[in-house]
């Protein structure tokens, strides 16, 4: 475990001890056991009447495991904007995409646009006008 982290984790350790206590009938007294001074006891609540594997085989890296302990003494962790913000922030990109989308006119109806058209829409009888808005110093669009 990185050195950054233990406070943290012992912190949550403790909570869900208390967690057990309360809602399991776990035991008041806690023993906090430290890597490397674990007691014949200790190791015999998990090999009963076995061989004890060596130290590299009881406290080898997990690489399953790297991925959950992070080391939150140096983690860059940038919290994400509200999602009231986010939602609004979306809004506005779609208002502005409505605002630059091209809108078809059939005369003398100049109040009612269409936004999404297609090839049925050309009817030989009508005058249609396509206007797109002026997007002034934007790439491409320098003759707006």
């Amino acid at each position: 475990m990185p050195d950054g982290n233990l406070t943290q984790y012992m912190n949550e350790a403790n909570r869900y001890v208390k967690l057990l206590q309360k809602n399991e009938k776990a035991p008041e007294e806690v023993k906090v056991i430290d890597q490397g001074s674990e007691t014949n006891e200790f190791w015999n609540l998990f090999f009963q009447n076995k061989q004890k594997p060596s130290t590299s085989g009881l406290y080898g890296n997990v690489n399953e495991w790297n991925h959950i302990l992070l080391d939150l003494a140096n983690l860059d962790f940038v919290k994400a904007e509200p999602a009231v913000n986010q939602i609004n922030a979306y809004n506005k990109q779609c208002d502005q995409e409505q605002l630059l989308k091209p809108k078809l006119y059939c005369y003398p109806n100049w109040n009612e646009s269409s936004a999404v058209f297609d090839y049925d829409d050309l009817v030989e009888d009508t005058f249609l006008v396509l206007c797109v808005r002026a997007q002034h110093g934007v790439p491409g669009h320098e003759h707006d």
